[in-house]
């Protein structure tokens, strides 16, 4: 009976001995687990910081707010116009006028309900609202207004700027061959106004003819890509 004893007593250690050895290999199992998930994900952040492109807003267009409103106003009243054409043209037949009448009467509501919008787009879709400045990348992300009211991006670097050739009113450059138009006083660094328009860059002279030999008012030309 005492040998039973032993025995017993000696399992017992044995299998507390086994129970301490899992515990131990359990701990370090996580810790190693702790440290390594720990390990991805200070990886996993310092790849998330590095990937985020980091915008600058360096152009804010004094009448962005203006011409939204405008073609808000601009769709509101095209809006109402095509809602009140039907009664219009059943109050010309109700007054016995003329088939030529009714078809002027119609047309002129038609234009100004339709046409108002499509002109007020062509005129201020050229209109910058908005540029942001990557400095990793040295890249320009340029705003404007779609007709729907929606802002559409434009990116492009220096290199893809190029000046019109002859003096416009409405456009100031072509980015990626898309006219824009900006206000220089509107740029909270005028740098970026001299950089995007080439002016840091030397000047050219172009001839006329050989003929003559005048010299031609000075054309600023994008540089190519080095």
């Amino acid at each position: 009976m005492y040998s039973s004893m032993v025995f017993r007593t000696c399992r017992i250690s044995q299998f507390r001995s086994c129970l301490n050895k899992i515990n131990t290999q359990h701990s370090l199992a996580a810790a190693v687990f702790h440290k390594h998930s720990s390990t991805e994900a200070k990886i996993n952040a310092i790849n998330a910081q590095t990937n985020v492109v980091e915008w600058k807003n360096i152009y804010v267009g004094t009448l962005g707010p203006r011409i939204r409103n405008l073609k808000i106003v601009s769709f509101m009243t095209s809006a109402v116009g095509l809602c009140i054409q039907p009664m219009v043209i059943q109050k010309a037949a109700e007054l016995g006028s003329s088939l030529a009448a009714t078809i002027g009467v119609c047309t002129i509501a038609g234009f100004f309900t339709f046409i108002t919008p499509v002109l007020i787009h062509l005129v201020t879709r050229k209109y910058v609202t908005s540029i942001e400045y990557n400095e990793k990348d040295d890249e320009y992300n340029a705003t404007v207004i779609s007709f729907f009211l929606k802002p559409k991006k434009i990116q492009f670097k220096p290199f893809e700027v190029r000046l019109p050739l002859t003096q416009k009113l409405t456009i100031t450059f072509y980015a990626k061959e898309c006219p824009l138009f900006v206000d220089p006083q509107a740029f909270d660094d005028v740098m970026h106004y001299q950089r995007i328009l080439g002016y840091d860059k030397p000047f050219t002279f172009e001839k006329e003819d050989d003929k003559n030999s005048i010299l031609k008012k000075p054309v600023v030309k994008a540089a190519n890509k080095s």
